[in-house]
């Protein structure tokens, strides 16, 4: 009967090992590279990822707890908030339309309304 061992190599332990060896070779490396090892280790650690996860959860646990009770004023608060959006965006579609017809006239394409 044959023994044989398993092992798991995650990312994380590898870059574990890759940290050290990256600050030493960083000195002399291209630093595009050594910038593209980094998003990929940032990106890909499962550890970060948890990090992450848990940080958000805790954010997301102190936002709603500073909610609760005032429920009613947040939800006026959004609506008013969308009021104004709806505003500022109509507002900005004028000034479009309106800055593209000038750009016409004044390329003599649309004849101007004073001529």
């Amino acid at each position: 009967m044959p023994l044989w061992t398993s092992v798991t190599l995650t990312y994380d332990s590898l870059f574990d090992g890759v940290g050290v060896e990256l600050k030493i070779l960083s000195q002399g490396a291209d630093p595009r590279s050594i910038d593209l090892l980094s998003q990929f280790i940032e990106n890909t650690s499962e550890r970060r990822t948890r990090m992450d996860a848990v940080a958000g959860s805790a954010t997301l646990d102190a936002f709603w707890g500073a909610l609760r009770g005032k429920e009613d004023s947040f939800v006026e608060f959004f609506r008013a908030l969308d009021r104004v959006n709806q505003i500022l965006m109509r507002r900005a579609e004028r000034r479009g339309q309106h800055r593209s017809s000038r750009a016409q006239v004044a390329k003599g394409s649309v004849p101007s309304r004073s001529g």
